[in-house]
This record gives structure tokens, sequence and C-alpha cells, in this order.
């Protein structure tokens, strides 16, 4: 029995993981839940909207999430944020108070544009 525990040892170890890793969908998940208001707002678009789309923006290395713009994410805006906006807005910021990330709605005329910066700066 000793022999067989002893060819299993090296195949239990873990092996650690690098920086390169991570999925870009896990790092950009990550700098959300660094802070409360900011996952929270993440927590609820990925229930309503999910992440599939996520995938294929978080591979450009950009510092800003592109996302789905609609009456949910207004609202979610709205909770996450206590903002409140017109319907009809044709631009709109906001800034977490907590961690400094900025969300910038702009409409345009082919489609909506709601991004969001994965890495908050800290402004002054």
């Amino acid at each position: 029995m000793a022999e067989s525990t002893a060819g299993r040892k090296g195949s239990s170890r873990r092996r650690p993981r690098g920086r390169n890793a991570a999925s870009p969908v896990s790092r950009v998940l990550a700098a959300f839940y660094a802070c409360g208001r900011c996952s929270y707002f993440l927590a609820s678009y990925r229930a309503t909207h999910g992440l599939d789309h996520l995938d294929a923006i978080s591979q450009d290395g950009d510092d800003w999430l592109t996302l789905r713009w609609d009456e949910r994410s207004r609202v979610l805006l709205e909770k996450s944020f206590g903002v409140r906006s017109d319907q009809d807005a044709y631009y709109l910021t906001v800034c977490c108070p907590e961690c400094q990330r900025g969300y910038v709605y702009q409409k345009e005329d082919a489609a909506n544009a709601f991004q969001v910066e994965v890495t908050p700066r800290r402004r002054h």
C-alpha cells in the first residue's frame, strides 16, 4: 500500500500559476471585485446580460470594456451609484465614489456606446 501512495505523491502537487496564466476575463473580473459598488454593478450586469461578449473585448488589452446599453444597464447604474439619468440622455458620465472607476455612456448614430474603465485611475 505504501508503494501506491508514493506514486500519487508527485501527481497531487499543485503547480503555481504565473501571472500570465489567468484568462483575460478573470483578470477583468478580479479588477472589479476590489470595489464594493463596482462588484455589485458587474455581478448584476452579469446576471442580466451575461458575459458571453466579454471574451473578445477583454483580449484587446484595452483599459475600457464596451458593454451593452439598455434600460437594465441604466437602472443598474442608478442602483449602484445613486445617479438619475433620463432615458433619452445623450451623454452620461459616472465616477465610482469608492475607487474612482469611470462609466461613460454616449448615444451615437448607429449604436449606443457604454464603456467602463477596467483599472480605475486615481483622480485628484
